[in-house]
């Protein structure tokens, strides 16, 4: 498989990883899954209960709906930032501002952005995700973002969060993106930076198929039509329980140390820390991106 950046045709081994080899593009290491998993693959392996619900150490979630409030507590760091950004335009107040979110799973980021004053909807592939939150009233739609058929230029904001690295092909859902977004708007991305050894190491296959860095992202977002006006770190929250199953996934390759995390998640709930939001800088960085150019 050719590299999506630079189009490189002699990527090296990275690393293998559960059966899938990794490879990265010696133009501008770019990471990435070759030969990639099918889009059959990973819509079965999303609808398969694996993601969100997982005993399966470095995959998806071990709880993805108990993590709601410390989910939230990254959620309104980037949502502050979204509103700081319209409120430097000087615009006089009128319709509340249109938000897509792609990739919303549960529709946490969507129902927290509704609270903000935006008009928000999203978009999943998962169906149990899209079915709890529609059960919750928020407006989370199936399929994905070609499939929906928006009009040009129908959102002021476009927010990946933690999606493009599961993309089967980000230039097709990015141009889909533009398309949509009103020229000005905002494309929100987060993501892992490879450029750091944390994100470096946080391999998560099938469901990362890329690894981007700072640099070769900001790169590949321009290419598409995209101008990088910020970024920054991004800091994650998580439970006790959450973070000791992506801590011991990440580092290690087997459950062996399963008594391990067992022993000390059970030690912060006899002393209540279990309720205690840990602050983590992971490895991942934020891009607030504004769409250039003519309207498509």
């Amino acid at each position: 498989m050719n590299c999506i950046i630079c189009g490189g045709t002699s990527p090296r081994f990275f690393r293998e990883k559960d059966g899938w080899q990794l490879v990265e593009c010696p133009n501008d290491g770019l990471i990435y899954v070759d030969p990639q998993p099918t889009v059959e693959q990973l819509t079965e392996f999303y609808n398969s209960g694996k993601y969100f619900h997982s005993d399966d150490h470095g995959v998806g979630y071990k709880d993805y709906i108990r993590e709601k409030f410390f989910i939230n507590l990254g959620h309104k760091p980037i949502l502050r930032k979204i509103s700081k950004y319209f409120s430097k335009l000087n615009k006089k107040e009128g319709a509340p501002r249109k938000l897509l979110d792609v990739g919303a799973a549960y529709g946490f980021f969507v129902e927290l952005a509704s609270k903000y004053g935006f008009e928000a909807m999203g978009n999943d592939i998962t169906r149990e995700a899209v079915d709890y939150a529609k059960s919750r009233n928020v407006n989370v739609v199936l399929g994905k973002t070609k499939e929906l058929n928006f009009p040009d230029g129908s959102f002021d904001v476009v927010t990946v969060l933690g999606v493009i690295e599961h993309w089967y092909d980000p230039k097709e859902e990015l141009s889909e993106i533009r398309r949509i977004l009103k020229v000005g708007g905002l494309l929100v991305v987060l993501t892992l930076d490879t450029g750091n050894f944390l994100g470096r190491g946080a391999v998560k296959v099938p469901e990362h198929v890329f690894y981007f860095s700072k640099r070769n992202l900001i790169r590949f977002l321009s290419d598409c039509g995209f101008k990088t006006i910020k970024t920054s770190i991004n800091c994650t929250f998580f439970s006790v329980e959450e973070f000791f199953f992506h801590l011991f996934g990440r580092f290690f390759k087997n459950d062996s140390f399963g008594w391990l995390e067992k022993l000390l998640v059970g030690l912060a709930q006899k002393t209540r820390l279990d309720k205690v939001p840990l602050p983590v800088i992971d490895g991942q960085i934020l891009f607030i991106c504004r769409k250039e150019g003519s309207a498509k």
